[in-house]
């Protein structure tokens, strides 16, 4: 029995050592399936216990009709916010109906997150997008309290002027809307990772070569400068004086 038992441990093992990444990688992701699933499952049995007038109204907010409503009604007051913008940058006066229209898009952002909050309560915070939408709302009314109470301050309220660019998150639920859009939407999150990891590597191997620049690069470049062959050039005579100097050079030269 002991050695029956070796056996099975060993051939479990060896098992387990076989699954390449990519067989790996499908577990994963099918696990990840599983329990959104479940998850689903679990909500779907909750709302059988709601009562009808929220039973219907999760209906109207989960579909398709309400989410192309909502998206164009985003698209057009993205529109209103670029008006809005150039309005703004170019010092003139007037034209309130870009006030009115500001103010009607967040009465209906305000009232699609307070009946949201009505039909799902605690099941609210469980959607990425009710808590992204909760935090956009939240920081635009408070942007719109600050430039009230603040009118006429100058570099202050511009200051606060931009926390009600976060307006512009709302372009990202568009994207979700449409099929081909929210794959390359989710390919871009995934390339990113990538991205980030290779930009962290780039910068290890500049930083490397850089202390080796400061070490014998520098020295040549102080008997150029000595010569006068740097004159007109501003930043030559240090451009390898230091590491953080070096990696400036560098990504200016390479990448840059």
């Amino acid at each position: 029995r002991g050695r029956r038992g070796l056996r099975r441990a060993m051939t479990a093992a060896e098992e387990r050592q076989s699954i390449t990444p990519t067989e790996e990688a499908n577990a994963k992701m099918s696990v990840k399936n599983s329990i959104s699933k479940t998850i689903e499952l679990e909500q779907t049995r909750s709302k059988e216990s709601w009562p009808p007038w929220r039973r219907k109204g999760a209906r109207i907010f989960e579909s398709r009709y309400y989410d192309v409503i909502m998206g164009a009604m985003i698209l057009f007051n993205s529109a209103v916010i670029i008006l809005e913008t150039d309005h703004r940058a170019s010092g003139e006066e007037g034209k309130d109906w870009l006030a009115s229209t500001t103010s009607f898009f967040m009465v209906v952002y305000t009232l699609d997150l307070v009946l949201r909050l009505a039909i799902y309560q605690v099941q609210f915070v469980n959607s990425t997008a009710n808590v992204l939408d909760g935090c956009v709302v939240g920081l635009d009314l408070i942007g719109l309290m600050i430039s009230a109470a603040m009118a006429g301050a100058g570099p202050t309220l511009s200051i606060f002027r931009v926390l009600r660019l976060v307006r512009l998150l709302r372009f990202v639920h568009v994207l979700s809307l449409f099929r081909e859009l929210h794959l390359m939407l989710t390919g871009f999150v995934s390339a990113m990772k990538a991205i980030f990891w290779a930009s962290f590597m780039l910068l290890i191997m500049l930083t490397l070569w850089s202390v080796i620049a400061v070490e014998v690069l520098h020295p040549i470049n102080e008997r150029i400068t000595a010569r006068g062959l740097h004159d007109g050039c501003e930043r030559c005579p240090r451009a390898y004086s230091s590491v953080m100097h070096s990696n400036l050079t560098f990504l200016q030269q390479i990448i840059a």
